[in-house]
């Protein structure tokens, strides 16, 4: 691959960075605020016959698939498991960066 190649690339991958920067930083200005207290109070997400089922969870690495506002993700998280967040949307996914970052 040429220099001139890989210069492209790079300058391309650092845009990329910036662009994702930008995302998360507007993303962590409009969070919803409950997400902080989902994993203190699971019960705000799960209702009863959920919250039982995820008891068994607590230490064991589980996917949630179509995690959307990852709610359900949060609450297992708070309830010691192993959590795997995994959504189409790039904007769903940065919610939990964003709340840690607001948390933090």
């Amino acid at each position: 691959m040429s220099r001139r190649v890989q210069n492209g690339l790079r300058q391309t991958d650092m845009e990329q960075q910036a662009i994702a920067s930008r995302r998360l930083l507007s993303a962590s200005r409009r969070y919803p605020w409950y997400l902080e207290k989902v994993p203190l109070d699971p019960s705000l997400t799960l209702d009863a016959a959920e919250l039982n089922w995820a008891q068994r969870c607590r230490g064991k690495s589980i996917a949630v698939l179509g995690s959307g506002d990852n709610q359900v993700v949060f609450a297992l998280s708070g309830m010691g498991a192993k959590v795997t967040s995994i959504d189409i949307s790039e904007q769903q996914l940065m919610w939990p960066v964003a709340v840690l970052l607001r948390s933090a």
